[in-house]
């Protein structure tokens, strides 16, 4: 088998590992991409109450938020 040398193993095997790694990056960026906009969302809706703006936001528990409205 003149075709398929050591050199073309080589370049088959890098391909390979070098498409798990890419699917593995793009997957965990895409994770906290679907994170970020489900927050996002459910705080908007008002199923998740919040206080501050920005960076300094901060998810308040629901029993603190209970506690304020009692």
């Amino acid at each position: 088998m003149d075709f398929f040398t050591a050199a073309h193993g080589v370049l088959f095997l890098t391909a390979v590992v070098f498409t798990v790694f890419g699917a593995w990056v793009g997957r965990r960026s895409q994770t906290e991409e679907i994170v970020e906009a489900t927050l996002d969302s459910l705080i908007q809706d008002g199923y998740i109450k919040t206080e501050g703006r920005g960076a300094n936001m901060e998810i308040i528990r629901w029993q603190e938020w209970c506690n304020d409205n009692d």
